[in-house]
């Protein structure tokens, strides 16, 4: 039996700078959902590339530095079977850093505004969630609860 995986990507942009708004970082992420396994992974698809390169030269008695342009290190694991939420970070191996269960909720308000991305009609949400207004687009279309 083949397990059922599905790699949905994200344009995630931030503003880490509250005072230099201005400063809007882009990044390619990836949530990864394992359907079987009822979890997800939230990552920096530059973090993945850079991983991976660090342990391949690893192998081979090279150590490198991780790639400097990844904006985003930390990794969001859900276990949506029991609603449970793990944030954490890692160093330059697979062992996680620091890892912590994160039991925080945002509170979404569903708004009005409709449009479209790719072949999805998406409805927008908002959230005040960290003293930040948080944007995310949603559809029916997709049978997955997770993002």
């Amino acid at each position: 039996m083949q397990a059922q995986r599905v790699r949905f990507y994200y344009n995630y942009k931030s503003t880490p700078d509250s005072l230099n708004k201005q400063n809007v970082l882009d990044e390619l992420m990836s949530l990864e959902l394992d359907i079987d396994k009822k979890e997800s992974v939230f990552f920096s698809q530059l973090k993945l590339k850079s991983d991976s390169v660090m342990s391949a030269n690893t192998i081979k008695g090279n150590w490198m530095m991780p790639n400097s342009y990844i904006r985003t290190q930390y990794v969001i694991e859900k276990k949506l079977e029991h609603k449970e939420t793990f944030f954490y970070t890692r160093n330059h191996t697979i062992v996680p850093v620091s890892k912590v269960k994160d039991q925080r909720k945002f509170d979404w308000n569903i708004t009005n505004e409709k449009d479209s991305v790719l072949i999805y009609s998406v409805q927008k949400a908002t959230a005040e969630f960290g003293g930040r207004i948080w944007n995310a687009w949603f559809t029916s279309d997709i049978p997955f609860s997770d993002g």
